[in-house]
Parts: structure tokens; C-alpha cells; sequence
């Protein structure tokens, strides 16, 4: 075990030598956090999309099951009216 810690700790060091002088070039941050609050606003625009489709889906739905309940109360309302045209009333 103590010879993996040691391991570590070497290939922590050359790591540590290595990358001294890597740093970030300026402005960086303000990059990073506009670039967080863009894609904060992208989200809330695709959930806006993803919620009018579903919208616009359960509208055609309704209109459909709508038409489909006018046509079939407007087919009921003619048959009985051809019934009771059909119909007449005797005197005696």
C-alpha cells in the first residue's frame, strides 16, 4: 500500500512540474459565466418549445374529438327529425 501512495504522490509532483505554468487567459471567467447564463436561457426557450408543442398536439386533439361529437350529434338530431316528420297525428 505505502508503495502505491508514493506512486501517487510522484506522478502528483511531474503533474505539478509540468503544468506550472498553464494558466487562464484573461477574461476567462466572465467567458465561462456568460456563457453558464446562455445556456440557463437556452433551456428555459426549450421548455417553452417542448410545452407548445404538447399544446398544440392536445388542441388538434380537441378539435378533432370536438368535430367528431358535432358530427355525431348532428346525425342524431337529423334522424330524429326525420322521425318525428314521418309522423301525424289522426283526428277521429
Amino acid at each position: 500500500m505505502d508503495d502505491l501512495s508514493q506512486l501517487i504522490e510522484e506522478r502528483l509532483g511531474r503533474l505539478n512540474l509540468a503544468t506550472q505554468g498553464v494558466r487562464p487567459s484573461p477574461g476567462f471567467e466572465r467567458r465561462v459565466l456568460l456563457a453558464v447564463t446562455h445556456a440557463g436561457s437556452m433551456d428555459w426557450h426549450a421548455r417553452l418549445w417542448r410545452i407548445g408543442r404538447y399544446g398544440l398536439v392536445a388542441s388538434l386533439v380537441a378539435v378533432a374529438l370536438a368535430t367528431i361529437f358535432a358530427v355525431q350529434g348532428a346525425a342524431r338530431a337529423e334522424e330524429m327529425q326525420a322521425m318525428t316528420y314521418g309522423t301525424v297525428d289522426l283526428e277521429w
